[in-house]
């Protein structure tokens, strides 16, 4: 099955998408922002209990009626725009495919342990992600996609210790008497309480990294556990796999897309229906909000909507969203959806 690198199929198509969008993105663009200037997050709230009478209050004094007006002003052309855009969302395909070739052509990873990661970035218009306590979502989009890049083409740093052996503590000479000894001792009772091993030869014993930062104090569930957990202020290093949710609003997603092809050369983005379409009775304002990046090639993809979405999630096509991947000469199948 192709992907679908295109909104449409048709030139004619896309052309008048484009259309509509420019004849109602400034009534939405206005909207959005009257609304976002009648809620405010903490930090706002703080600055303008700390000065009343500062420039950002009077901003939004003024800024309220005005885009109030302009907002009545562009209704009747965004009216026009929405009567064209809607019966245009019934053939729109439902994802969005991009590759783009890495200009340091980065070596993929042998073996086959892989590295996932996802999260929930609430990217939604900026109006609505206020009542989370955010704001500014081109900002933050833009800063969210740097963040997973930089952390995630860092190098991965390997912990090595300059441990004494068995053999080089026995051949040392006697010379030091009793406070000698008790470090020899002292030095023996840390390597076996802290469980690394010492190696017979007289080279750099690799100590893993989880074993410097376990706590004495943390029991495994089972006594044949091997996973090791900690808490990163980084995102993992070497990034295969990232799944995130929520990237609703398209502006936001254009710019998240932009840094993360920096590192993933494969992405699928604006994943959903808008309009009405098949199991999604109701008008979706807002697509599913997933979105996949992958270092390796994604070869097929399918999206599936909720049919039974209640409350404010059946305003948006939420679904699970089916890839198809290859690694080397092995085939994948990865499951994302919103939780």
């Amino acid at each position: 099955m192709v992907l679908h690198s295109a909104p449409y199929t048709s030139a004619c198509l896309h052309f008048l998408d484009g259309l509509s969008w420019s004849l109602v993105f400034p009534c939405y663009w206005l909207l959005d922002r009257l609304l976002a200037s009648c809620v405010a997050t903490s930090l706002e709230k703080r600055q303008r209990a700390q000065d009343p009478c500062s420039f950002l209050s009077l901003c939004v004094l003024i800024a309220a009626p005005l885009y109030l007006l302009l907002f009545f002003a562009s209704l009747p052309f965004a009216l026009l725009g929405f009567i064209i855009w809607a019966p245009l969302q019934a053939v729109r395909q439902p994802y969005l495919y991009t590759y783009q070739t890495q200009n340091n052509h980065k070596q993929m990873p042998q073996g086959r342990s892989f590295c996932f990661c996802s999260a929930n970035v609430c990217l939604l218009p900026d109006s609505l992600a206020r009542f989370n306590n955010l704001s500014d979502t081109h900002r933050r989009a833009r800063e969210v996609g740097k963040r997973i890049r930089n952390g995630a083409s860092r190098p991965q740093i390997k912990i090595y210790i300059d441990s004494p052996t068995n053999t080089s503590i026995r051949s040392e000479p006697a010379a030091g008497g009793d406070s000698m000894t008790a470090s020899r001792e002292s030095l023996a009772r840390y390597h076996g309480d802290s469980g690394v091993g010492i190696s017979s030869n007289n080279t750099l014993s690799h100590v893993p990294r989880t074993s410097i930062f376990k706590r004495p104090g943390r029991k495994r569930r089972h006594g044949d556990e091997t996973f090791d957990h900690e808490i990163s202020a980084f995102f993992p290093a070497n990034l295969d796999f990232l799944a995130l949710q929520e990237v609703f609003d398209h502006g936001a997603t254009s710019r998240l897309r932009r840094q993360l092809h920096r590192y993933f050369p494969y992405v699928l983005s604006d994943v959903g229906r808008y309009g009405w379409k098949g199991c999604c009775s109701r008008f979706k304002f807002l697509n599913s909000g997933l979105m996949l990046a992958s270092r390796y090639p994604i070869l097929d993809a399918r999206y599936e909507c909720y049919p039974n979405g209640r409350g404010e999630d059946a305003l948006a096509a939420k679904g699970a969203l089916f890839a198809k991947v290859r690694v080397d000469f092995t085939f994948y199948l990865l499951l994302w959806f919103h939780w």
